[in-house]
């Protein structure tokens, strides 16, 4: 069962394989509350791709935090973590 933002990151490379011809994905957890999703011939608008990871982290009440990096030759490796939201 998927109960946690990690849990749905990682599956996201299996989903995003059967949607999209071409690019490929790739994601390891990096920490706790931290997932790193790493895309390879990915020719599309990036900001689409942000989109849906922070959607994913944020179906699970919590806030996400992105860290992007470009490296060129269509290759995005996206850093996800998150936090509980601000009570306040």
């Amino acid at each position: 069962m998927i109960d946690e933002p990690g849990a749905a990151l990682l599956k996201y490379p299996e989903t995003f394989g059967v949607l999209a011809r071409g690019p490929s994905a790739a994601a390891e957890r990096i920490g706790l509350r931290a997932v790193r999703v790493s895309f390879a011939n990915y020719r599309g608008s990036f900001e689409y791709v942000v989109g849906v990871l922070e959607g994913l982290v944020m179906a699970f009440q919590q806030e996400p935090h992105l860290v992007v990096e470009a490296r060129g030759d269509y290759r995005y490796v996206c850093d996800v973590a998150w936090t509980a939201p601000a009570t306040g």
